[in-house]
């Protein structure tokens, strides 16, 4: 990681997902990563999904270590999957913001913070109502505006 932060020189960030699925399943475990990697270039992508399966709490997005969330709503139940079970709900089972049951306030955080935001809707739900990928961004990018949710 820390050899792909050295390529990555002072203009883009590398950012490390945690998750479920990963060696790094949580924030504090993904903060001290990043920590012993000691790099500038290196950062912590926040996904709203994974951050409320490890149980972690809402970051300070102002922490220069977060310059990227991938946000979507999602069902609690989620919360208590593991393995495969999870990965199948990260993959088919998120949803349109509002839609499911995030925290609204942590959706609202990241549509007032000052970092990147990236929509991370895949559902299997969206894909069969709209086949065509255009007409399913088109729906998403509709629906989840950020100025509805400040």
């Amino acid at each position: 990681f820390h050899a792909l932060c050295a390529l990555a020189g002072d203009d883009i960030r590398v950012n490390l997902e945690f998750g479920e699925f990963t060696q790094i399943r949580s924030l504090p475990a993904a903060r001290e990563f990043i920590r012993t990697v000691d790099h500038k270039a290196a950062g912590i992508l926040v996904d709203l999904m994974h951050l409320n399966r490890a149980g972690d709490a809402f970051p300070d997005l102002n922490d220069q270590v977060f310059s990227y969330v991938q946000v979507c709503d999602f069902w609690q139940s989620s919360k208590k999957m593991a393995g495969d079970a999870y990965i199948e709900a990260a993959v088919d089972g998120r949803c349109n913001l509002g839609e499911g049951e995030a925290n609204r306030l942590d959706i609202q955080t990241v549509c007032r913070a000052g970092v990147d935001v990236s929509l991370e809707i895949r559902s299997k739900a969206l894909r069969e109502e709209f086949p065509d990928p255009v007409s399913r961004a088109r729906q998403i990018w509709t629906t989840c505006h950020r100025k509805a949710f400040l």
